[in-house]
């Protein structure tokens, strides 16, 4: 039986580039054998993976196909994820049930889920045994030929943001624990980007058609077994033994004044960071900067930008996309290349008088002025605590771990939205502390993060990348 109907996708424009959908029945030309692409030509990716994260995905069991039970599908479910792990460099966790409402196809929320659905209550299928899909996002002014999603040697792709598995509940094959798991197989090998190996119901080549992306499903107690064609296709997009380096978008609240400041840690200037999995010998370059409202330069991993203007403060919400300028920075690692990182100046903060590194408007509002001095006598001068987004004027108000939180096994703090922090640990104070898992971007004014608590003597620390 044919698993998934032929229909086209509209694609949704967004102000920082196009968010595309596809399904795992549309049929584009291909930028890469097996995998699918845009109307670009150019292929997708998740990038998790190349940071070590896992993927999270959730489940909604509001039907389920006849005599399969909750724990029956859930285990179907977490086989035909595991399938694709083993062979990539992928990994996949189990983020709960939830009753989507609708089709999860429609669910626009591009926070690198893939959401399953294990009925078809809102005839998105129209029959199909099944469908899996994914959105994706590419900037149409800058990177044409694709980049988001990083390369993969001289492969360009963009960046996956969200995907589905819809299952057809009301179908008897479904009913079949087994079939059910090499539907669900397949079907998030779509919502992983790859094709069908074949759609020829007479497929002579064997390999094509033993292929868990075959068309048609087999039915035969596979299950969630891939063989070499799904193996090589999937590696072309997540391999397993070199994956892209990877970073983290900056932002950059630029102070202006006359003349002007030279750019600095905090201000002025970012870090970027350049992690890979597999090396630490990474190369770093600027590309595609605009020059409206000053000039960027780059130099050891720091990106810094000095005004050409003075106005007063102009500020910009990093969530809407815009910005006052903007470079990119791209990590190499000799083979393979991150992702574009985006670094934004969103903001223009006059610094007039007296030209102590402090926007006017922040002195203005708490009353200060002077870069080192401590009107809360806290140990932290205004220019640590304007860069650390905490209260000059109030002793409590303090970049510092949150006691309430560790007993529980969660690291909590005061951050700066849009900022990125670093959770560091050592077993021993007398050796050098070492970087606890990834950076930490944040969109708040709060977060937290679980603390690896199976050695009882660690120590941890925290940082905010400079």
């Amino acid at each position: 039986m044919k698993r998934s109907r032929h229909i086209p996708w509209p694609g949704l424009g967004l102000a920082a580039g196009l968010i595309l959908l596809a399904h795992g029945c549309l049929s584009f030309c291909l930028a890469l054998e097996g995998l699918r692409s845009a109307t670009t030509g150019v292929s997708s990716r998740w990038i998790s993976g190349d940071r070590g994260d896992p993927m999270l995905y959730r489940v909604d069991t509001d039907l389920l196909p006849s005599g399969i039970t909750t724990n029956q599908a859930l285990t179907a479910i977490s086989n035909a994820f595991q399938a694709w792990a083993s062979v990539s460099s992928l990994s996949f966790q189990f983020d709960g049930l939830q009753s989507f409402g609708t089709s999860p196809a429609y669910v626009v929320i591009s926070d690198s889920r893939i959401r399953v659905q294990l009925h078809d209550k809102y005839h998105y299928l129209n029959g199909a045994l099944g469908y899996g899909g994914r959105a994706w996002t590419y900037d149409g002014v800058n990177f044409t030929s694709g980049g988001l999603g990083g390369r993969i040697t001289t492969n360009e792709f963009d960046l996956n943001t969200r995907g589905w598995v819809v299952i057809n509940n009301t179908n008897a094959l479904m009913s079949n624990p087994v079939t059910l798991t090499e539907t669900l197989c397949h079907e998030i090998g779509h919502a992983l980007s790859l094709d069908h190996s074949s759609t020829n119901p007479a497929e002579g080549n064997s390999l094509l058609k033993q292929a868990v992306m075959y068309y048609a499903v087999h039915a035969d107690g596979r299950g969630a077994a891939l063989n070499s064609w799904d193996t090589q296709v999937v590696q072309q997009a997540y391999p397993t033994n070199n994956t892209p380096p990877y970073g983290y978008d900056r932002i950059i609240l630029a102070l202006t004044s006359s003349p002007q400041h030279t750019p600095t840690t905090g201000v002025n200037r970012v870090e970027i960071r350049g992690l890979d999995r597999q090396t630490t010998n990474l190369t770093m370059v600027m590309t595609n900067t605009s020059l409206y409202n000053g000039t960027f330069s780059f130099a050891n991993g720091r990106v810094s930008y000095a005004p050409t203007v003075w106005v007063a403060d102009s500020v910009l919400d990093p969530a809407g996309g815009s910005a006052w300028d903007r470079a990119f920075v791209r990590i190499s690692d000799g083979t393979n290349a991150s992702p574009y990182i985006d670094v934004n100046v969103t903001s223009l903060l006059d610094d007039s008088v007296p030209r102590d590194q402090l926007p006017d408007s922040w002195a203005n509002l708490y009353g200060v002025s002077g870069a080192t001095n401590d009107p809360d006598k806290d140990g932290f001068g205004n220019l640590f605590e304007w860069v650390n987004g905490t209260n000059p004027t109030n002793g409590v108000s303090e970049f510092a771990v949150q006691a309430r939180g560790l007993a529980s096994g969660q690291l909590s703090w005061p951050t700066r939205p849009y900022e990125v922090y670093q959770v560091e640990s050592t077993t021993n104070l007398a050796v050098p502390f070492s970087a606890c898992g990834n950076p930490i971007p944040v969109t708040t004014s709060s977060a937290t993060n679980p603390l690896d608590m199976s050695s009882p003597s660690r120590f941890f620390r925290l940082r905010r990348v400079p």
